[in-house]
């Protein structure tokens, strides 16, 4: 089954543990809220794959202008990030950068070294986002998922924003057979269904409003 499906890695990310120094080791793993992604950026930016690290750091400083350079100083055996910008003459911590900053980082890295094998389950990844750019996460998830060069990779995605929610309705055609509506009552336990046309077409708001109030209460 593994050959079948590949692998499959589910994060929630946290920007505290984005930003947190991570001891160097050989068997460095990447946790799910994020933690040990800084070696694996000093082993792109070290290693053959320095291109890589090229594009993710290209694609943070378009997200975020005013972020030049991405470093990943080795300190006493420990790795961490920082970042050059226009707003200091010295790189600063990523512990004082934006969290939307420290997790865009954090999601650009899982992309751009995911291989067609891999399946990206991702927690409310509006985390740490203005409303604004939401559109820009959309269309960030949406390029991985339906490239070409380098290979489509399979996202999951669980959110409770209706803010991102509102940008995928403006691509129907193209998502609304894959969502799925997970709803629990005592009653019945958990169910997982598609959306009906007519909710899609004609009820949205109506959806959202409803989703909004009931993870108000």
């Amino acid at each position: 089954m593994g050959n079948r499906f590949g692998r499959a890695f589910r994060y929630r990310p946290s920007a505290i543990d984005i930003a947190a120094p991570v001891e160097n080791a050989p068997d460095i793993y990447v946790y799910e809220n994020g933690r040990g992604v800084a070696v694996e950026l000093q082993g792109l930016l070290t290693g053959p794959k320095r291109d890589v690290f090229d594009a993710i750091e290209r694609a943070v400083s378009q997200l975020f202008p005013h972020i030049k350079r991405i470093h990943v100083p080795n300190d006493g055996g420990y790795s961490r990030l920082t970042f050059e910008t226009d707003r200091s003459k010295e790189p600063i911590l990523g512990s004082q950068e934006s969290d939307g900053a420290l997790l865009a980082t954090f999601l650009y890295w899982r992309l751009y070294t995911a291989g067609p094998d891999l399946k990206i389950c991702l927690e409310e990844p509006e985390n740490g986002l203005h409303p604004y750019l939401m559109g820009n996460r959309f269309a960030l998830l949406k390029q991985f998922a339906f490239s070409k060069e380098p290979p489509p990779v399979q996202i999951l995605v669980a959110t409770h924003s209706p803010y991102l929610l509102r940008v995928i309705h403006s691509h129907p055609k193209a998502f609304l057979n894959e969502l799925r509506f997970v709803e629990f009552t005592p009653e019945a336990g958990t169910s997982v269904r598609r959306l009906t046309l007519y909710e899609a077409q004609h009820l949205w708001e109506r959806f959202l409003e409803e989703t909004t109030s009931a993870l108000g209460s």
